[in-house]
Formats: structure tokens, sequence, C-alpha cells
């Protein structure tokens, strides 16, 4: 019989619908259970066969506290004692005066017997500087901080001093018959004492000297004790 005359085979329908269902089951299955793993996957890195180095756990450190920082303070610079420096002798020259002593020549017997007279030649040493005794702390010397201002006394001469040994008698005479000689060296070195005072007390050069000295001296003792404003001025 030909293939086209054959009688159709009725297909089964209930086995059909079977095999639909399982064929429907295993693909949600599949797909279920194929995403998960592919997530499982994506979030987790691969390892390797290789033992990961150990990670340090991790440590604490206090910060240690630190001490209050304690700003020095100023300590106020007392008030100098400049008249404790007492006479301040700042330079000191050397003098000669040459003089001459006479004996009293009041009438012709004396003038006929003769004639007392003495000439000496005196060195002197004189020592020039100022005399801070005399300051009134609380009027000439003010201090302000840092800063001092000071007036200074003027310049004078403290002493002059005549060593015997350089003293030498030029000349002298006396007379054989009532002779009044005796004290007329020491006269005469009076009369070199004062010329040689005057000598330098009159000199303005020498005693500008002195006090520039003087000013120069102060400056750095003040200084010395921590003051930066210094200002001194000299008394009129």
């Amino acid at each position: 019989m030909p293939a086209h005359d054959r009688p159709r085979t009725p297909y089964n329908l209930p086995l059909v619908g079977l095999l639909a269902l399982l064929l429907l089951g295993g693909l949600w299955y599949a797909g279920l259970f194929g995403g998960r793993s592919t997530a499982s996957a994506a979030g987790t890195p691969a390892t390797t066969s290789a033992d990961p180095w150990p990670t340090a756990p991790a440590t604490f450190t206090p910060v240690p506290t630190q001490a209050a920082v304690v700003l020095p303070t100023a300590t106020p610079i007392a008030l100098p004692s400049v008249r404790a420096l007492g006479e301040l002798a700042v330079v000191e020259y050397t003098m000669i005066s040459t003089q001459t002593a006479a004996g009293p020549d009041t009438n012709m017997v004396k003038r006929f017997l003769g004639r007392d007279q003495v000439t000496v030649r005196v060195v002197g040493n004189v020592r020039v500087g100022v005399d801070l005794t005399i300051i009134d702390q609380t009027v000439e010397l003010q201090r302000d901080g840092r800063g001092v201002r000071l007036q200074l006394p003027k310049a004078k001469v403290l002493s002059v001093d005549t060593p015997r040994d350089q003293t030498i008698m030029v000349d002298h005479q006396q007379r054989w018959l009532l002779s009044e000689y005796p004290g007329l060296e020491l006269q005469a070195i009076g009369f070199a004492y004062n010329d040689i005072y005057h000598q330098v007390a009159d000199n303005p050069d020498m005693m500008g000297l002195a006090q520039e000295m003087a000013r120069l001296r102060i400056t750095d003792h003040l200084r010395g004790l921590g003051f930066t404003d210094i200002t001194i001025t000299v008394a009129e």
C-alpha cells in the first residue's frame, strides 16, 4: 500500500503534554541555579593554590600627652645702684710744674743778709672722673622696662698725686743769718700741686674727654646689667 494511503496514527496528547512540562521545568531549574552560580563566581575572587601572606594585625599606639608649654616671664631688671660705683676715675693725666717759694724780704737788713728761696720741679698724676656718690637715684636715675635714663654729674679732678721721689729741687738759697728757709720747700711743692690741678681742671679739652669716657663707661655698665635703651645726660 502506498505511504500516502496509509492510515495516520493519532498522537498521544497526554504524553506530549507531560514531555513539554518536563522540558519547561528543566529549563527553569537550569536558569535558577545557573544564575546563582554565575553571581557567586562574579563576587568571589579566584583563589590560587599558594597560601596567602598573613596580614599583620593593626596596632594601636597611644599618643603621649604633651606637657603644657610654660612661657618664660620677663624678669624686671633691678634698678642699678650707680652710687655704689663711687668716684669713678676714667682718665689720668701726668703733668709737670716748676714753682718757686721765697721767704719774706721786708727790710734792708734781710736783703743785705741774703735771700731764702727754693725752686722745685714736681710731677703730678691727676685722676679725673665723676663722683657718682652725689647722684640722687630717685630723681636722676629713672627706669622704664629695659630702658634707663641717667643724669651724670660733671667730670672733675678727683685727686692729684705728687710722688716724693719724682720731686726735684732745682735751686735753693738761704740766708746765712736770720734764715726763714725751713718750710719753703713744702710751700713750693704746694704751689706746684695747685698749678697741676688747675692745668687739668681749667682745660676744657681734658675735662671734655673725661666726661665722654665716663659716659661710655657707665653705658657699658648699664648694658651689662641688661638695659638696651640707655640715655645719659650731663648735669648743667
